[in-house]
């Protein structure tokens, strides 16, 4: 489970805690800063059109019926707005788009891999980012080519002339197509679902020839139970076991699910009964760990793990046969929670410094402790495998050491003895000489239940929809000033440029670049100084560094302008089947009326000032 942003409370994230500043806070800064510049340039455009004192008289008129048209706009005119944009949308035969998605659906299967190891993923994957694009797509086309269209034909004459105000044209129109998008994301939607549980759905039979009766001793008792295999589909086949008295059994685990097997009796016959595919599509309810971090060579607390070289930063590794660790500290963990133990599930990166057998997993432990009395658990020892998502039942009653004689092993209870005041400590150790383990703090859970996959994939579509609402926004704001091409083009790059938003961030923010900032590499570049070299102190170094701190605060303001289109998608979340918390769309939710009222005000003004019926 990666989840490389932390997913805070809504109201600490809108408010903020403590130093941190809240959205709400961050949103009137950027919002107000736009605002005066906005202002100072109608007031410098107004002065050049009618002189100093008419201009600004004039832009200050304007201003004030614009925010009284803003108040005052009526819903019942807003919504023929959206239905006349909705009629123009179906004229245009938007909901083709859905014939074309059918088409993908229908030959898209052909090339996607069902013996993969992960099928699921693979075909949510697919789905879902193939109705991402076209909704998206036919989102920005449609909002930015409608209103430069109707301008050019002169159809919205017919519009403008009745008593409707621009704000009312412009919430009609983002409605209008915000609706056509959702009608599109809910046909593609449905269809998405029915061909992922048609392409996953399949079953096999048990070989009949292969089965043999062994013994299985265990604690609980001996039981009799037949081992065999079941026959080969989609190119796989599973080991099966059958306990003879009860008549039920199951599968082992492939391409990450499972069969159910019982025993039919009929006509003096034993048939063998294999249910449908299980563990494929589920959505994971999770208990993440309040904390993490890492004990280094030294057996010493640090905050970070080895880097073995990838670019990528998420995970911090832990060298094998050492001291290193990675430890989790749980919190509200208590046997209402977990009455038959706790559930552990990992989902660790291997990384190998000598190939050895590829197929041979990595041999890792787990320890649990308690915070407080320092008791330590026996280690549980198990094997990793890259991409897998390793599963172990720790049960309520296991062997621990005690604290004041380490050699003594006791038999305790994990809840009584492990967890002092719901708290608990979770270690991880790589056993193997010269291996890593890169983990991060979302890599180990306890997992609590499943949840509902259709509503996780509802869940799913809805930040699909986060995003074409936006997006219709945007393309509605650029269309009330620029031709058809240029705003469909401005809209397109106005998403684009929501890619690079956190780079531009941590221009903003970074307390340190080497080589400096945006001026200081300018003149580093010119006089050929190396990066380094510090500069020398005087007027030319002062005035690099006060242009710098500018940039600095202009560089902040655009990266909260700009749209972090791909992480308001939470697509990913379904497709790794775990379940997307309701706090992380409360969040994305917010973010976007962030984004879709200031457009919208923009739009209104703008689309004011142009006089459109003159």
């Amino acid at each position: 489970m990666i989840i490389e942003r932390e997913i805070p409370p809504w109201l600490d994230w809108l408010f903020g805690t403590g130093a941190q500043p809240g959205a709400l806070w961050q949103w009137l800064v950027v919002v107000g800063t736009v605002f005066l510049l906005g202002l100072a340039l109608a007031v410098v455009i107004a002065i050049g059109h009618y002189g100093p004192a008419r201009g600004i008289r004039r832009t200050f008129q304007r201003l004030r019926e614009g925010l009284i048209d803003l108040i005052r706009f009526s819903p019942r005119r807003v919504l023929a707005m959206a239905r006349l944009a909705l009629h123009e949308a179906i004229r245009r035969r938007v909901l083709v788009a859905f014939l074309l998605f059918s088409v993908i659906l229908l030959f898209g299967g052909w090339f996607l891999d069902p013996t993969t190891r992960k099928p699921a993923k693979l075909y949510l994957d697919f789905v879902l980012s193939a109705t991402s694009y076209l909704v998206l797509a036919v989102a920005v086309v449609l909002s930015a080519m409608s209103l430069p269209t109707d301008i050019a034909r002169k159809t919205i004459f017919t519009v403008v002339t009745k008593p409707v105000r621009p704000v009312e044209i412009v919430l009609g129109r983002v409605l209008g197509f915000t609706a056509v998008g959702t009608l599109l994301l809910l046909l593609n939607g449905f269809a998405s679902y029915v061909f992922v549980v048609r392409a996953l759905d399949h079953r096999h039979e048990v070989d009949p020839d292969s089965l043999t009766k062994e013994l299985v001793l265990s604690d609980a008792g001996d039981r009799e139970v037949l081992r065999g295999e079941t026959t080969a589909t989609n190119k796989h086949r599973h080991r099966v076991e059958i306990d003879i008295k009860t008549g039920q059994g199951r599968t082992d685990v492939v391409q990450e699910h499972w069969h159910q097997v019982h025993v039919e009796h009929s006509g003096g016959k034993e048939r063998y009964v294999v249910g449908p595919p299980e563990g494929m599509l589920v959505a994971r309810i999770v208990h993440l760990a309040e904390e993490m971090y890492f004990l280094d060579r030294k057996g010493q607390k640090t905050n970070k793990g080895l880097n073995v070289g990838n670019q990528w930063s998420y995970r911090g590794y832990i060298e094998g046969n050492s001291r290193m660790a990675a430890r989790w500290r749980f919190r509200n963990v208590t046997p209402d929670r977990y009455p038959r133990g706790l559930p552990v599930e990992m989902t660790l990166s291997v990384f190998r410094t000598f190939k050895g057998d590829i197929e041979k997993g990595i041999l890792g432990s787990l320890v649990l402790e308690n915070p407080k009395t320092g008791m330590r658990s026996v280690p549980i020892n198990f094997i990793s495998r890259e991409y897998t998502v390793y599963q172990h039942l720790i049960p309520r009653s296991l062997q621990a050491y005690d604290p004041e004689h380490p050699d003594l092993k006791l038999e305790v209870d994990l809840f009584e003895d492990l967890v002092a005041d719901g708290e608990l400590i979770v270690e991880l150790q790589c056993l193997e000489a010269r291996q890593y383990f890169g983990v991060a703090k979302a890599d180990l859970y306890f997992r609590m239940t499943d949840g509902s996959f259709r509503i996780n994939f509802l869940k799913g579509l809805y930040s699909i929809w986060l995003q074409m609402f936006l997006m219709v926004t945007a393309g509605v704001m650029f269309s009330t000033f620029l031709n058809a091409s240029v705003a469909l083009l401005s809209a397109a790059a106005y998403a684009l440029g929501g890619l690079f938003a956190q780079q531009i961030l941590h221009l903003a923010t970074a307390s340190e670049i080497i080589g400096g900032r945006s001026f200081e590499a300018a003149y580093r570049l010119i006089t050929r100084t190396p990066i380094s070299a510090p500069l020398q102190e005087g007027p030319m170094t002062r005035l690099l560094h006060t242009l710098d701190a500018g940039m600095q605060g202009a560089f902040w303001v655009v990266a909260h302008i700009l749209p972090d289109i791909p992480h308001l998608s939470d697509t990913h979340w379904v497709t790794s089947g775990y379940d997307i918390p309701a706090n992380n769309l409360l969040v994305k939710t917010f973010t976007v009326l962030g984004f879709v009222v200031p457009l919208v005000v923009v739009s209104h003004f703008i689309l004011k000032s142009r006089e459109l019926a003159k």
